[in-house]
């Protein structure tokens, strides 16, 4: 089952890309809350995928 993560999720995601500086870079909060309503961000306690998927079938991984 997928869980895509809802803004109640945003702040915890926040916190996880800000622990994971180094190997994310500096991940803007607009920009997850922006994929949040897109549903581009699949969302567990521990982690998170955020994707997107375009329409030509090609998606792109973004943070994982």
């Amino acid at each position: 089952m997928i869980n895509f993560a809802t803004n109640q999720n945003l702040d915890l995601i926040k916190t996880l890309a800000d622990a994971h500086r180094d190997e994310l870079g500096f991940v803007i909060r607009k920009t997850l809350e922006e994929a949040i309503n897109h549903k581009e961000i699949i969302y567990i306690p521990r982690g998170f995928v955020h994707f997107h998927h375009r329409k030509d079938n090609i998606s792109t991984l973004y943070h994982l």
